[in-house]
């Protein structure tokens, strides 16, 4: 064998002419060949993980979610409410802020979204 060479015995089944030839087939992979299979491998069990990370990411956004506040955290009922209230938040104004339905929370509060 030579230095730089793995050498690999493959038995395959061939179409020859109409008809199959089955028989040992060598093949040579070169060392750098040999890792980017393994590379390849590697990769492709990240991937695996990746995707299975993703679906279980899916399945607990479309599940009811736990939340907590930040410290001023700006609530409306409406989300189309949120530019005027936060306007009203930074002038410091309840009343303003009241109007359009909206309050801000002290931090921890929790719930469920």
């Amino acid at each position: 064998m030579h230095k730089g060479f793995l050498l690999s015995a493959i038995v395959s089944v061939v179409l020859v002419g109409g008809g199959y030839l089955a028989g040992p087939y060598l093949t040579f992979v070169t060392e750098h060949q040999a890792a980017v299979q393994k590379e390849l491998a590697l990769l492709e069990a990240e991937n695996k993980k990746v995707e299975a990370r993703i679906a279980q990411q899916e399945r607990e956004l479309a599940s009811p979610q736990h939340i907590m506040t930040a410290d001023g955290a700006i609530l409306c009922v409406l989300p189309s409410n949120l530019a005027e209230a936060h306007s009203a938040a930074n002038a410091q104004d309840p009343k303003w802020l009241k109007d359009p339905g909206c309050i801000t929370a002290k931090g921890g509060m929790d719930g469920m979204a």
